[in-house]
């Protein structure tokens, strides 16, 4: 394959030079989480060229940075080119059968289900999705938080082509998973409890785009189901910033969903509850 070439920004040379390409490919899912397609770019095609001179063209260990060049050309817009390299990286995957884990087959469906999503093809992009849900539900487990990013997704799918009744499923699906790993981990916090329950760098990324986009969809919307819905993803969101220490954002999302949740008596307004008398303590 052939890549680009051009001046490559000093810090990010510098990383390059000091980081393996696992920790390398971590930064650039990173970067494409939080919308850096630029930084992707560069880290995921120095990834690529590393394993395709150790390893040949057609190298399973190829499929992950390959996924990554398309989304991020996908991201600037660049869809043909984004379509031929996730297309390569499928060829690799059916060539290599078995060499491909659930893992990296559930990332390329769900980079593919999103490029068919911003070409319009939405049936295509649903079956895409699936495929990407049901390997991740292998790897990991129907309601882990590295599923919910496929469930996003659909509900993002299901919303563009008119079936609203279905994407508000998907979403709640979403919030519901968030919601509960995050009050869990508050809840161990404030009991001392020693677990391996915990967000990495990655998962704390993709925490917060899936929660602030919902959020913004649920924001001030009416009915008690959505109010309900709205406080439940405040809670989390407020949760999630409590394990960041940025206080402000805990109080500000704390209190809205106390605000929201007054009513309910359930789990998140305890934690939401909760932390605000840390805040004041």
């Amino acid at each position: 394959m052939e890549y680009g070439s051009g001046e490559v920004d000093p810090s990010v040379a510098s990383m390059i030079e000091q980081y393996n390409l696992s920790e390398l490919i971590l930064e650039a899912r990173l970067m494409c989480s939080q919308a850096q397609h630029g930084k992707a770019l560069l880290f995921a095609t120095h990834c690529a060229k590393e394993i395709e001179r150790a390893n040949g063209e057609h190298a399973a260990e190829l499929v992950e940075p390959y996924t990554i060049l398309g989304l991020a050309h996908a991201g600037f817009g660049r869809l043909q080119k984004a379509e031929k390299i996730l297309s390569l990286a499928n060829f690799i995957v059916v060539k290599n059968g078995d060499r491909s884990s659930a893992s990296m087959k559930s990332a390329l469906y769900r980079a593919l289900g999103v490029l068919y999503f911003k070409k319009h093809q939405y049936t295509e992009s649903l079956r895409l999705l699936a495929d990407d849900v049901y390997q991740s539900s292998l790897a990991f487990g129907p309601l882990d938080v590295r599923t919910a990013g496929g469930y996003y997704h659909m509900a993002d799918v299901f919303e563009a082509s008119g079936q609203h009744a279905t994407a508000h499923e998907f979403r709640c699906k979403v919030s519901d998973i968030w919601a509960s790993i995050l009050s869990t981990v508050l809840q161990n916090a404030d009991a001392g409890k020693s677990t391996s329950l915990s967000l990495d760098v990655l998962e704390t990324s993709d925490a917060q785009v899936h929660l602030t986009g919902l959020l913004s969809v649920y924001k001030n919307a009416e009915g008690a189901e959505h109010r309900a819905l709205e406080g439940k993803l405040c809670s989390a969101l407020a949760t999630l910033y409590s394990t960041l220490n940025e206080s402000a954002l805990v109080k500000q999302y704390a209190t809205l969903a106390v605000q929201l949740l007054q009513a309910s008596n359930g789990q998140y307004l305890e934690d939401a509850r909760l932390l605000l008398t840390r805040l004041e303590e």
